[in-house]
């Protein structure tokens, strides 16, 4: 097996990755020898990634968008410990909102090859979300969130699966969320903080940045920091629904943390409970119901970009 794979998630982009991957490997003559494989279904690429770095892969590519690179993510560890300690992981970005290159500088196809062609490597946070009812955690590279923002991705995920070209990635998860915010029920939660103590707030969202962007560019971490060992929670507190329609545009200026009814906390690990169902979504990707567990894995993964 040749040192650098190039996985692609046809499905990335609502088809847009399996569609001009034909053209954009043509450009890539800087990562060959590379060998090339194709996700075929949901929780494929870990997998993939997984057999891979076992075989002496050195560098993971992904062609596809945050979700993608989310699963490439949680292929690199095994039992906690990653399966080859120098292996790299980099993106093309192809997907519905590639929110997570935004953080790194990188805004499309271009900017990402050029980056790519240097061959810089960071060393970046890695952030764990961990059901307190289920055995079962997943390892975040964006940005973890619950409240609202679940509701949100469940309607965006069934309206991409029922249509392809349904209005594109920043136009789909703005539309949604503005019509889930007006009849979304906020829920008390109680969190507890490492060195504050507990706190119950009633809350619309809460975004558990790892990255700045989500959402097809959403800005809801703007002073988070992929490499500074910390959790940025950014905590969206119940608005009245006019003044939250309002207050929107600061969530794309990055003055969001402008508002009254936010609040950032900055921290290693914290608990969330909630007495009804609240969702979770990590890297645009449901994942149960609170309570859980955050942590952040102080630079956990080298990557590529």
């Amino acid at each position: 097996m040749n040192s650098t794979l190039v996985i692609i998630n046809p499905k990335a982009g609502h088809g847009r990755a399996a569609k001009e991957w034909g053209e954009i490997s043509s450009r890539v003559d800087f990562l060959r020898p590379f060998d090339e494989r194709h996700s075929e279904y949901a929780g494929h690429i870990p997998k993939i990634v997984r057999q891979s770095l076992k075989e002496g892969t050195k560098r993971i590519l992904i062609v596809g968008g945050d979700g993608s690179l989310s699963e490439a993510l949680n292929g690199f560890f095994e039992n906690d410990k990653p399966i080859q300690e120098n292996a790299i992981l980099g993106a093309l970005p192809l997907g519905t909102g590639s929110d997570f290159l935004r953080t790194v500088g990188i805004f499309n196809i271009d900017q990402a090859m050029e980056r790519l062609k240097k061959n810089r490597v960071i060393s970046i946070d890695v952030g764990e979300v961990k059901s307190l009812h289920q055995p079962q955690k997943r390892l975040f590279l964006n940005i973890a969130s619950f409240g609202c923002s679940g509701e949100v991705v469940r309607k965006v995920n069934a309206l991409s699966h029922r249509s392809k070209k349904w209005m594109g990635g920043g136009l789909s998860y703005l539309w949604t969320t503005l019509s889930v915010f007006l009849t979304y029920h906020s829920p008390i939660v109680k969190l507890e903080i490492e060195n504050e103590g507990e706190k119950r707030i009633k809350i619309n969202n809460i975004f558990v940045c790892n990255g700045k962007y989500s959402g097809g560019g959403m800005l809801w971490g703007p002073e988070a920091d992929i490499s500074d060992k910390r959790l940025d929670l950014t905590i969206l507190k119940e608005i009245p629904k006019i003044r939250g329609l309002l207050e929107m545009r600061k969530v794309y200026q990055g003055r969001l943390l402008d508002s009254d009814v936010v609040e950032r906390v900055r921290c290693r690990e914290f608990a969330a409970d909630a007495s009804q169902p609240v969702p979770i979504e990590t890297d645009g990707d449901l994942f149960g119901t609170l309570p859980a567990l955050f942590r952040i894995y102080p630079h956990r993964l080298k990557f590529w970009c």
